[in-house]
This record gives C-alpha cells, sequence and structure tokens, in this order.
C-alpha cells in the first residue's frame, strides 16, 4: 500500500459506501433547511397548522452542523465528508433566507461578504473540526 493510498481515508473516509450515505444525508439535510426558509413554503406549511419559524436557533443549527459531523467521524472517519456535513446546514438556511427574502438585484453585496461569508467560515471551521476531532477521538479511546 503506497502512502497515497493510506492517506485517502483521512479525507474521503474507510468506508466509500458509508461516505456516499453520509452525503446523501447532507444532500437531504440541505434540501430540508433550504425549503423551510422559503417563505412560500413555510406560508403553505402554517396554512396546514405546522409552525414554521423564520429564526434559527444558533444553538439548534450549531448542533445540526456538529452531531453528523462527529458521527462520520466515530463511524467512517473522513475529514471532507465531515466538512460536507457541516457545511449543508447552514448553507441551507442561509441560501433559503437569502435568495427568496430579498431579489437577487438588491443584495447587499458589501454585507455578505464582509460578514455573512466569514461568519459562515468559522462556523463551518468550527463545527466541522469539533466534530472529527470528537468522533475520531471518540473512536481511538474506544478501540
Amino acid at each position: 500500500m503506497t502512502s497515497q493510498q493510506r492517506r485517502l481515508p483521512l479525507w474521503f473516509g474507510r468506508s466509500s459506501y458509508r461516505s456516499l450515505w453520509f452525503l446523501v444525508f447532507a444532500a437531504v439535510l440541505f434540501l430540508c433547511l433550504f425549503a423551510l426558509h422559503v417563505p412560500a413554503i413555510a406560508g403553505e406549511l402554517a396554512s396546514y397548522g405546522i409552525p414554521v419559524g423564520f429564526g434559527v436557533d444558533l444553538v439548534i443549527l450549531f448542533a445540526l452542523m456538529l452531531i453528523p459531523a462527529a458521527l462520520n467521524a466515530y463511524l467512517n472517519d473522513g475529514l471532507l465528508i465531515s466538512i460536507a456535513l457541516a457545511a449543508s446546514p447552514l448553507f441551507g438556511v442561509v441560501l433559503g433566507s437569502m435568495l427568496y427574502t430579498s431579489p437577487l438585484s438588491q443584495l447587499n453585496y458589501t454585507t455578505l461578504f464582509h460578514t455573512t461569508l466569514p461568519f459562515m467560515a468559522i462556523a463551518i471551521g468550527l463545527a466541522a473540526g469539533l466534530g472529527f476531532v470528537l468522533g475520531s477521538g471518540a473512536r481511538r479511546l474506544r478501540a
């Protein structure tokens, strides 16, 4: 086994099948949170008596970012998969809120690039890094 082959499980996980399922879970998580933050869908759900608020508690959002990343690191390793799992909930909330609450022509790009994107980068880095360290650390302590 070459050193190139030994390093790949750190990035993509030990099992390609499990990595694929974690990526599918990340996509589903993104789509669900994106859909819940589109005003037309949220209004439709509210008409059926399902209350959907337009704010997300940051603790819940961080938990939705951290727990899947840690679970992936515990079961499969794969740092890039953990980053995708940490990024998908945040991108779903931000894109759903941003793209459908104001037209693209009225977006304030200064606010977007100076506050939103740095916040997203820090949050994704914290959730993916902490989740990966906690998950792979717990697996190594258990073994």
